[in-house]
């Protein structure tokens, strides 16, 4: 037997479950490989582990006196007033809030207005657009741009 033998019979080799040519080569082989002892007394110990936490017997109240304390200091919190006043100001809060996102994106509307501003040029030409009623550039406006 080589070592992933071993690998892959671990389970059977620790329950004593492989046929008895087989699990004596397979003690010899772990025997005088110091990984697969290694492995084996790994596995082992959490076996051991799972087997202990089997057999461990919990207290099946403990869930409801643990609720139960928890309510008890629910309801207990309920009577001050330090806990009513968050839920008085979350309206107040929310409000504020609001208006501070509102003048945020006004102001920063505002600001921005600086980056889109015209030349003269431009200003002109729109002016006197509007004051002709002209709606789309013509070819000579077009050219102009151009070579502006």
């Amino acid at each position: 037997m080589d070592c992933m033998d071993i690998k892959n019979k671990l389970f059977e080799i620790w329950e004593n479950r492989l046929p008895e040519p087989e699990l004596s080569r397979a003690k010899e082989h772990i025997a005088g490989c110091t990984s697969c002892t290694a492995m084996l007394s790994s596995f082992s110990s959490i076996m051991d582990m799972i087997e202990k936490d089997k057999q461990a017997v919990y207290n099946p109240f403990l869930t409801t006196r643990l609720l139960q304390k928890m309510e008890s200091h629910a309801i207990a919190g309920e009577h001050k007033v330090l806990v009513h006043l968050p839920v008085i100001l979350r309206p107040v809060l929310a409000v504020a809030l609001i208006l501070l996102a509102v003048l945020t994106g006004f102001l920063a509307g505002k600001q921005g207005k600086h980056f889109t501003t015209k030349s003269a040029y431009e200003r002109n030409l729109n002016s006197m657009k509007a004051d002709l009623f002209i709606s789309d550039l013509n070819d000579e406006d077009k050219t102009m741009e151009l070579y502006k």
